[in-house]
């Protein structure tokens, strides 16, 4: 931006702000992947159910505790034109949070003897647990805010460069503590030290660029009123997408939950695809809404419900495939014994989250967060009794097939909302090419022996036929390829 005035980010600016975004998630899912391989490998499946259980708590607790501020800073920063007027925004915000979370960890440490029976079920093995989860709310809030604020402002550069250091430190610490027998209390408290670090980083970081920019409560309460709804709603959205966790470690146990959460980790890379588009484009169709081109962000929600499905469902059909030899790579015996049967469900499901999540964008970008009650409150009700219903007569695939029935609803419903408030300009013909390619493409492979070069042999068949025939009916057009290609290659000279 220059002279105050709104810049364009223009077709290749976005797709090298892709380039910067692509790796800062792909290294964030390879993180969770990895994670799951060295708790469940190193110590075992019931340490890695609580951990999740530890991780699905703080889901719950910390964007409650944000008040729905983080998203403020993507929706409102675009708007502004001044690099210190969006740092005191940021920095005005990031003190009303923290202060609300240094207060609830206090508080959090009170009652932690309490509050550890819920994370595990031999208390006595993990008597801080609680405690720590007040600390580790405190760091992962702060690098919310900040990780959010470059993100805000268009500088994805930044953003990634954060979030890779973050996510590749974490790798080596967890690899140092499970190595040398730490247990899973010494691994959160590690993370939650490591979280504040890296958000120290990032602050200094905007501190040196444009120096102390002062605080202003001017507008909190406009801010409060755009972000509080996001953040009461979020419970319930975090039943539906977590609340399987509780359900299964009541019902099965902890160990259960150990099984469901590594491949829900792993099937959770192909929503990061969404993830990276969503990274640069929630900002970017902010700042063409806030100045009336509409169409603009029609055409980049469209592209990203397409690029979205022409990568993730190739993925999940593939996942699917080989779901026994991809769980043996990255997990234990009794994941895989418990688990295969779950995979395509958490995959096939993982695709139709991520169409909801970039379908959801019309929320933010109208102001009207009311709705997030509305649509994680229908998900919610679909989701709580299918899992009650199912979980106890099918097991884990009934867990499975509770959230695909609450993200298709939650998709649908964002489907109707988009065509009302924004028009649609989705990429039917080239959706509907895609897809044929992809199943094509499982046809051409299935057949093929899944060991030893048979491995080998259907996933380069696989990935031949659905590039080749997407390319070949336009599901992929050869000038988007250029488009890529020309963006990556200015990219690396920035």
């Amino acid at each position: 931006m220059s002279n105050g005035k709104i810049e364009n980010p223009g077709g290749l600016r976005v797709i090298r702000n892709l380039f910067f975004a692509g790796p800062a998630l792909t290294v964030r899912g390879a993180q969770a992947a990895i994670i799951v391989i060295l708790i469940t490998k190193g110590l075992g499946t019931q340490s890695y159910g609580t951990w999740v259980q530890v991780i699905a708590t703080v889901s719950l607790l910390g964007p409650t505790l944000t008040l729905g501020l983080e998203r403020v800073l993507t929706r409102y920063l675009p708007e502004l034109f001044n690099a210190k007027a969006q740092a005191k925004l940021f920095l005005s915000l990031l003190i009303v949070v923290l202060a609300l979370n240094v207060s609830f960890a206090l508080v959090l440490y009170l009652v932690s003897p309490f509050f550890a029976s819920f994370i595990a079920a031999d208390v006595s093995k993990v008597p801080v647990i609680a405690g720590l989860i007040g600390f580790t709310l405190v760091g992962i809030n702060t690098n919310t805010l900040v990780s959010e604020f470059y993100r805000g402002q268009l500088r994805i550069r930044a953003h990634a460069f954060l979030w890779i250091g973050r996510d590749i430190g974490w790798i080596a610490i967890v690899f140092l503590l499970v190595s040398n027998d730490f247990s899973i209390q010494q691994i959160v408290l590690a993370f939650s030290v490591w979280l504040v670090f890296v958000s120290s980083i990032g602050l200094m970081g905007m501190l040196v660029t444009v120096g102390w920019p002062g605080i202003s409560y001017d507008n909190l309460k406009e801010h409060l009123r755009y972000g509080l709804p996001i953040a009461f709603a979020h419970p319930l959205g975090w039943l539906s997408k977590f609340g399987s966790f509780y359900f299964i470690s009541i019902i099965l146990g902890t160990a259960a939950v150990g099984v469901y959460g590594s491949i829900r980790t792993i099937s959770e890379s192909l929503v990061l695809i969404s993830g990276v588009m969503l990274l640069v484009l929630s900002p970017t169709m902010a700042r063409f809404y806030s100045i009336g081109e509409i169409e603009q962000v029609r055409r980049y929600m469209g592209l990203a419900v397409y690029g979205f499905v022409t990568f993730s469902l190739p993925l999940a059909i593939l996942g699917t495939i080989y779901a026994e030899q991809l769980l043996r790579v990255v997990t234990n015996e009794e994941i895989i014994n418990e688990g295969v049967s779950v995979v395509p469900y958490l995959f096939f499901g993982m695709v139709i989250l991520g169409i909801y999540g970039i379908l959801s964008e019309v929320i933010p970008l109208t102001k009207r967060t009311w709705r997030y009650f509305v649509i994680t409150g229908t998900m919610s009700i679909v989701q709580v009794p299918v899992n009650l219903l199912l979980l106890p007569v099918i097991g884990l695939r009934g867990s499975a097939i509770a959230e695909v029935a609450a993200y298709s609803v939650g998709t649908i419903v964002c489907l109707f909302w988009c065509w009302k408030n924004l028009g649609l300009n989705l990429e039917k013909t080239k959706l509907i090419k895609v897809i044929f390619s992809s199943f094509l493409a499982l046809l051409s492979a299935y057949w093929i022996p899944r060991e030893g070069a048979g491995l080998l042999l259907g996933v380069f068949v696989f990935g031949l036929t659905y590039l080749g025939s997407a390319v070949l009916i336009g599901g992929i057009p050869p000038r988007l390829i250029k488009s890529y290609a020309i963006a990556m290659v200015r990219a690396t000279k920035i």
